[in-house]
């Protein structure tokens, strides 16, 4: 698979746009609703919806033509897809083991930054199935891209993009590296 690099701007710019659109923060955290299904990579928190908004977002790329596209503007149009969703801190954890937990309903900043990116690079890859989203973002999401307990998730967004870096999925930036003024 041919790794792509996207700038770390793109990315500012969408956990801008999460974070400051956010609207307001559900104030139950009810979870009930999630079943858990067994993955080759480990369990799996998914809810029904969340499988019917990533076929709906495929299906709205493949009217676009997005996989002709650049990655950017593939990013941009994924990103403004999810438009409207709420913010909700702490999506990911759960008792118990690490698990994958796969939520297209509610968004953190990080969580919304690694869902479009996976969702736009399995659309690159003309890969729009479940098993590529769910593959790109334990790549994204986890050390190494290895699910190995609640450590080897990416918990500082700092972290996050170092380890990214490294895998070749994004290219840091720096005004500082280009000349330029802040």
């Amino acid at each position: 698979m041919e790794k792509k690099t996207v700038t770390v701007l793109l990315f500012a710019l969408l956990l801008m746009l999460s974070c400051s659109s956010s609207g307001k923060k559900k104030q139950e955290d009810d979870r009930s609703h999630l079943k858990t299904a067994k993955e080759p990579k480990g369990v799996v928190f998914l809810n029904p919806v969340d499988s019917l908004r990533l076929r709906e977002v495929y299906q709205y790329s493949e009217s676009l033509n997005l996989s002709d596209s650049l990655l950017s503007s593939v990013i941009s149009h994924v990103a403004l897809h999810f438009r409207g969703i709420p913010y909700v801190a702490n999506t990911l954890e759960q008792e118990g083991e690490e698990k994958m937990v796969i939520n297209l309903r509610e968004f953190d900043c990080t969580t919304f930054v690694e869902n479009v990116l996976a969702i736009a690079n399995c659309i690159k890859e003309d890969n729009m199935h479940f098993e590529c989203f769910l593959n790109r973002l334990t790549e994204i999401r986890y050390r190494k891209g290895i699910i190995d307990q609640y450590p080897s998730r990416l918990h500082y967004f700092s972290e996050w993009l170092g380890d990214n870096n490294a895998k070749g999925l994004l290219k840091i930036v720096s005004n500082v590296n280009q000349g330029l003024k802040a």
